[in-house]
């Protein structure tokens, strides 16, 4: 509330307004500007991947599993996060650090258009499938993890991300 106060008062002239007061920002005369590229990215990283070869990698760690990293995507309902934490204001960024317009502004030849064809098929929201994978690599009841989250201002409920993993197994 402070940061919308400061705005309101004339005492700043742009501020980073938690996303559940910029309707209050907005109704009070204030405008919110968006990027032209997305701005905020989240990333979730799991334990067991990195660049190793095969030979050390712990086979005990399921993330080593091929299909155990596509049946934790598979379990991500994506526009439900978009709709319900980030208000709707979001765009898929298919592999984490990368955008289109990257590559005709910045980086030509960088964006691999077949990441957005390919993306649902392999990854979209289907959590039947990503019990399926998990039985196919060997978990048929799950799988206790930790990941790390850091949340944004405005986005403090990023444990809800943890429900639909729940779904697929292990609590």
């Amino acid at each position: 509330m402070t940061r919308l106060a400061t705005l309101l008062s004339g005492e700043v002239h742009i501020s980073d307004v938690p996303r559940a007061l910029q309707k209050d920002a907005v109704a009070k005369g204030m405008q919110v500007l968006t990027s032209q590229l997305p701005a905020i990215q989240h990333q979730w990283q799991f334990g067991g991947m990195y660049f190793a070869t095969p030979d050390k990698l712990d086979a005990n760690v399921p993330f080593v599993k091929k299909e155990v990293r596509q049946a934790m995507n598979l379990a991500i309902n994506r526009q439900a996060i978009a709709a319900n934490l980030l208000g709707g204001r979001w765009e898929a960024h298919r592999v984490h650090g990368y955008h289109p317009k990257l590559d005709s502004d910045i980086w030509p030849g960088i964006w691999n258009p077949d990441w957005d064809k390919r993306f649902e098929e392999l990854y979209g929201y289907d959590p039947a499938r990503a019990k399926a994978l998990l039985q196919q690599a060997g978990y048929p009841h799950g799988f206790a993890f930790t990941t790390y989250l850091y949340t944004l201002r405005g986005c403090r409920r990023w444990w809800i991300l943890g429900r639909p993993w729940r779904s697929t197994g292990k609590p």
